[in-house]
């Protein structure tokens, strides 16, 4: 009894694979779905949207490094590519050899993806994206639904 009340606590502070992967087709679908956020952010030629616990820390011309907190997100933009192209998504089927979770969502003008890799002690790395734009970041399981979530609202933002 006593192991089971001291376990309690850590609980919730993983999710389960599985868990974790229908929370965070839920928040990608809801995001693809909805009116993007408006940009509030200029990188280059390109306006996104940032969350305001987001920063920008380092940028090239197709390539921004943000953080939140402690987690360093990339931001990649492949301009040769259209919102509803699959190259970046079908390239990164071949990568991730142990996925996790393998989303994607189209509407009449947009292809959006999500696909996470299990990597070890229950962390992952997670890519979301639409057409050429990509976010990828690497995080424990209970914070992929909002992370993901996050990089959505991002990619759907983008504007050149």
């Amino acid at each position: 009894m006593l192991i089971l009340l001291l376990s309690l606590p850590l609980a919730g502070c993983t999710l389960s694979q599985n868990d974790m992967a229908e929370q965070t087709k839920k928040n990608v679908q809801e995001v693809f779905a909805a009116k993007p956020p408006e940009p509030n952010q200029r990188a280059g030629t390109f306006r996104f949207y940032l969350p305001d616990t987001y920063k920008i820390t380092s940028q090239k011309a197709t390539n921004i490094l943000l953080r939140e907190n402690s987690q360093t997100y990339i931001l990649f933009i492949n301009t040769n590519e259209n919102p509803n192209s699959k190259v970046v998504y079908n390239f990164l089927k071949t990568q991730y050899k142990n996925q996790a979770l393998n989303k994607t969502l189209t509407d009449k003008k947009r292809f959006g993806f999500a696909i996470a890799d299990k990597l070890k002690n229950n962390r992952y790395e997670i890519t979301v994206g639409i057409g050429g734009v990509k976010l990828t970041t690497e995080a424990d399981s209970s914070k992929i639904p909002d992370s993901a979530k996050k990089m959505m609202q991002i990619a759907a933002s983008l504007k050149e």
